[in-house]
């Protein structure tokens, strides 16, 4: 995989991060196999920031059982509708912010998958790269990281309809993890990635402008609801994502929401694979080999990271896109994106300071 974004801009409209260049988003090879009749692997391959080259995914699976699969190594955990998408075929280049600062992120574990023809279930437990979500102290130097304690995660799909390219998709996820009166923090970004190593990379965040971490936990646990279905071209979902945070003994607990709803149609008359055991729609493959197959998008979502003394900043995101499919091994996407944000731009206050607060309008 290779993927190359260009932005168009000044650094007084959008800041550094998104100043006119050619940015890098991925690029990567994947290698899958199998061993005998029941085990397969795969390997994935992708360079980073600093050019290296890192594993990003890496594990091996059991198929032996009848509709079941076992996983061992670094996975993606069970969680929401848009974490079971390949970036390669989301309709849009980023997912939704509320998928950013709340999904759980890879890790080294195990999970387990089972599905039939109207469900399929997978729960996993994974432990994070180290300091990659706790820390003992509300600094961010590198020597407070603490071990992270495993994430527990499950997903079920419910499919009462599947039939002619059309599909009626529910789904209900979680995932809970002991923090032990450490720090955690949420961010995201509008969704739109920029120049990796610039400053100013979340500008909605409940770390603050100084660096300093506000939310200290005893617990996090974080759910997911969504519908998404599929009448031939038209594909659509709505997400509704909640993170609530308890805290040491004498501070209220949080709660930290998101959503998103999108619809896309494709123009060319293809319809999206849809994949049962997964519970996700796949790649658009073109039916005329010369004209290739054109499919448009929508999207508007909203995160809210603010609740009792925790101000992280809030947004309303809306993306219009539309992607060209040449071949089945190429897209090229356009996405539009204007982005109303209340950030944070002070140290942790309490939401009804709203006048330290600061509201812009970003497009993209």
């Amino acid at each position: 995989q290779l993927d190359y974004a260009g932005f168009y801009g000044n650094q007084s409209d959008k800041g550094a991060l998104y100043r006119s260049s050619m940015n890098m988003r991925r690029a990567g090879v994947s290698f899958a196999g199998g061993v005998g009749d029941a085990w397969t692997y795969t390997f994935v391959m992708d360079i980073s920031t600093d050019r290296n080259f890192v594993l990003s995914d890496y594990y091996a699976s059991y198929n032996g059982f009848a509709n079941t699969q076992i996983s061992l190594g670094q996975i993606n955990p069970a969680f929401s509708l848009e974490n079971l998408f390949s970036s390669k075929w989301i309709p849009f280049m980023e997912r939704s912010m509320a998928n950013t600062a709340f999904g759980p992120g890879k890790g080294l574990g195990v999970s387990v998958d089972n599905w039939g023809d109207y469900y399929s279930f997978k729960a996993s437990v994974t432990a994070p790269k180290k300091g990659s979500i706790v820390y003992t102290a509300a600094s961010t130097t590198g020597v407070d990281a603490k071990d992270d304690k495993p994430i527990f995660s499950a997903r079920l799909n419910l499919v009462p309809y599947n039939q002619d390219n059309k599909v009626v998709q529910l789904g209900l996820a979680g995932h809970y993890q002991s923090i032990n009166d450490y720090y955690i923090e949420f961010q995201t970004t509008p969704e739109m990635v920029g120049r990796a190593g610039i400053a100013g990379n979340s500008p909605l965040s409940t770390t603050t402008a100084a660096g300093a971490r506000t939310v200290q936990a005893k617990d996090l646990s974080t759910f997911a609801v969504d519908l998404a279905g599929q009448y031939e071209q038209f594909t659509g979902e709505v997400e509704y994502q909640q993170a609530n945070v308890k805290r040491p003994s004498g501070s209220n607990s949080l709660n930290f929401k998101g959503y998103h709803a999108q619809v896309a149609y494709v123009l060319t008359g293809e319809t999206r694979q849809y994949n049962v055991k997964s519970g996700s729609f796949g790649q658009i493959t073109p039916a005329d080999k010369k004209c290739g197959a054109w499919e448009v998008a929508a999207r508007h979502s909203f995160i809210n990271l603010v609740d009792d003394d925790i101000n992280g900043g809030s947004a309303h995101n809306t993306t219009l896109g539309v992607n060209y499919y040449p071949t089945e091994q190429i897209r090229v996407t356009a996405n539009y994106i204007r982005s109303n944000q209340h950030t944070n731009t002070t140290a942790n206050r309490s939401e009804e300071h709203t006048s330290d607060s600061s509201h812009r309008t970003i497009s993209y």
